[in-house]
This record gives structure tokens, sequence and C-alpha cells, in this order.
């Protein structure tokens, strides 16, 4: 499988593991310790000190991740295809694992250890644009000419095939 701005995928993971993702709860419709499996999370300041998200409903063109899992503890997500979010509470460690939730058509900035971010294309922030995000599979041999790169998600199974904005 080939991995698109891998340098984004070996940064995120890195930094998951060197530090810990905060998303502002004073931001969100609810906190993001009551998010389930399927919620979405749109990110609106991806510096990688201090990551802030709010949470979206999943039609919102801003809603860049959807949670693919839920951790009462330290547990790996599936693989490096999901960002990592985890957060100390009282009760103890909460991880989420975050799937790429991007919007076919829309922008994203791919900035170093940072989350991804929904950015307008055209602008010196976008470094990469949705040509076609195809849900029910990851097969890369299903992008058209044109396409750059791909990012394929195994749960669920989603295939977004991209190209410089």
């Amino acid at each position: 499988m080939q991995y698109p701005f891998s340098r984004l995928f070996a940064c995120i993971t890195s930094a998951v593991a060197a530090s810990v993702l905060t998303f502002g709860a004073h931001a969100a419709a609810s906190p993001l310790e009551d998010l389930g499996v399927g919620d979405c999370v749109a990110i609106t300041d991806n510096t990688p000190e201090n990551t802030v998200g709010t949470s979206v409903a999943c039609s919102d063109p801003n809603a860049v991740y959807r949670v693919h899992s839920v951790h009462h503890g330290l547990a790996d997500c599936p693989s490096a295809d999901y960002t990592t979010y985890t957060k100390e509470t009282r009760t103890g460690t909460l991880r989420l694992c975050l799937a790429p939730n991007f919007q076919q058509g829309s922008c994203y900035n791919d900035v170093d250890t940072s989350p991804y971010m929904q950015v307008p294309c055209g602008t010196p922030e976008a470094t990469f644009r949705v040509l076609f995000r195809i849900d029910g599979t990851t097969d890369s041999d299903r992008c058209p000419d044109g396409s750059d790169q791909y990012i394929s998600v195994p749960d669920p199974a989603t295939l977004f095939c991209l190209t410089t904005p």
C-alpha cells in the first residue's frame, strides 16, 4: 500500500507517541470525552502543541475526522492510517482513533506533525485537494488519471484520490 505524504504519516505517528493532542472541549458542542464511534470532529487550530477541535455533524464540510474507536487505556489504533487523540481524564486515559473524513473537492492542510485541517482551496495553506472520495474500497487502482497520490483507510473502507490544489 502506498501512502501519500508519507512524511505526514510518519510525523503524525511520531508526534502522537511523543505528545498528546489536546482538543478544546470549550468549543465543542459536547465534551470530546462524550464522543462515540461514528461521531465527527472539525479541526480549528492544528498546531502540534495545541490542536483544537470541535464536535460537528459528519456531513459538515469541516468534519475532517470520524471516530473509528474509543479506548479507555493506551490501546493501539488498528494502523497508522488513523490519527490518535489521547487525553488524561479523572477516570484514566482516553484514546480515540480518528479516521480521515475528507470531502470530495475540498482542500486540506498537511503541516508536519499536525493533524489535517480543512482550508480554502487556492490559499497557500492548502497542501492537497481531494479529487475523489470512494467509499467502500481501499483499491488505489480505482483512482482516476489526474490523481497524484492517495490515502486509504481500511475501516470504514474509504479511498481518497488526491491532487495538488
